[in-house]
């Protein structure tokens, strides 16, 4: 998929036309959105919703590398 004005688009991301997001007044009208023409982002969500509530999740812990530079 190419955008004409950004270039090409990552494969996570999602385009959302800038009419939709001007005329949607709540999140649920954005999601019916999303469901009709990405189902498979809201199958996620749900999955990802899934898990959280049944404790699923590890925390997340940032992970600090080591960045080499000249100086040392």
């Amino acid at each position: 998929m190419r955008n004409q004005y950004i270039g090409p688009m990552k494969p996570e991301t999602v385009e959302i036309p800038l009419a939709v997001l001007s005329s949607v007044e709540t999140l649920d009208e954005l999601q019916d959105w999303l469901t009709a023409q990405h189902p498979e982002i809201v199958a996620e969500l749900r999955e990802a919703r899934r898990q959280d509530l049944a404790g699923e999740f590890k925390d997340w812990q940032p992970r600090h590398v080591p960045c080499p530079t000249e100086f040392k």
